[in-house]
Order: structure tokens, then C-alpha cells, then sequence
């Protein structure tokens, strides 16, 4: 009900649609007169960007066991992969070792 009052007193509000759209005239860009040299990255360059992406930091909701709100870790990528890799370690060694005889 609301929401028909409302389209209603916006189109009152509007008033009638122009008739006639105003022309549009498209001009291309003007072409500079030296081009910029086109600069290409050596492979030192990409291994150092490829570091610092690496090392920037990423934050990430992760779950709390007996919690509903989740908590937000920030840590590089790096990082991350080291404590994935720490944890899987932890629960692996755990997991295999044998239940001594009572």
C-alpha cells in the first residue's frame, strides 16, 4: 500500500517525460602526440610483485566452536599456508599414534 503511494507521488512530483531525448554528438579522443614507451617487466620486477602480493595481509571470518559469531584473522598468504600446513602436521602425528596396552 505504501509503496503504491510512494510511485504515485514520485510520478506527481516528475511531471511529464520530455518528449524530444537532447542529441548526443561522440567526439574520439584526441590522440597525444608522443606515446608514452611501453615499459616491460623484467623477471626480478614480477618475482619482488609477486612477493609483496604475497605478504600483504588478508583477513578472513573463521569459525569458533561453540560460538555463532565467527572471529576475523588477518595474516598474509604465506602465513596462512604455514599454520594450514602446521595444523594438518599436529592432527596427522595425533591421529596416528597407537593406544598403549592398559
Amino acid at each position: 500500500m505504501i509503496q503504491t503511494l510512494f510511485v504515485m507521488f514520485f510520478q506527481a512530483v516528475a511531471g511529464e517525460p520530455d518528449p524530444s531525448p537532447p542529441a548526443v554528438t561522440v567526439t574520439p579522443p584526441a590522440q597525444p602526440e608522443s606515446a608514452a614507451p611501453v615499459v616491460t617487466e623484467t623477471p626480478e620486477e614480477a618475482r619482488l610483485r609477486e612477493l609483496r602480493a604475497r605478504r600483504a595481509p588478508v583477513c578472513r571470518n573463521m569459525p569458533v566452536s561453540g560460538s555463532r559469531l565467527p572471529k576475523r584473522v588477518c595474516a598474509s598468504e604465506s602465513q596462512m599456508a604455514t599454520t594450514t600446513t602446521d595444523s594438518r602436521a599436529w592432527i596427522d602425528r595425533v591421529q596416528s599414534q597407537m593406544p598403549t596396552k592398559y
